[in-house]
């Protein structure tokens, strides 16, 4: 395995550190980001892990901040998605259910089984 080379220092300064490829929390990161496509509340939670280990050891973490933006967008996405079937199909049936009572019924050709 080779060293990573040093950038050229700077006109009068100190070189920029290298970022080793083994940084901790990197490949965390990049699990984090892969499981917040996948389950996002599971992909949040494993990339803050990622991005706490990066942070302690003062290195950057893109894919576990891409990991954390990535799950809580498609977290609210799915809410909005429940709240959206809930409101649009549950809420009516039920409401249909209600007015119709218990039993199988068929209304403008869709058929209605309440258990009310």
């Amino acid at each position: 395995m080779t060293t990573p080379q040093l950038p050229p220092p700077v006109p009068g300064g100190e070189p920029a550190p290298a970022t080793p490829m083994n940084a901790p929390g990197r490949v965390l990161g990049l699990v984090g980001l892969l499981l917040a496509i996948v389950a996002p509340v599971v992909g949040i939670v494993v990339s803050a892990i990622a991005k706490a280990q990066s942070r302690r050891a003062n290195v950057p973490n893109g894919f576990a901040t891409a990991g954390i933006i990535v799950g809580i967008v498609l977290t609210i996405l799915v809410i909005a998605l429940v709240l959206v079937l809930v409101f649009l199909v549950f809420i009516p049936l039920f409401q249909e259910c209600a007015r119709l009572g218990p039993g199988v019924h068929i209304v403008g050709g869709v058929t209605y089984t309440c258990n009310v």
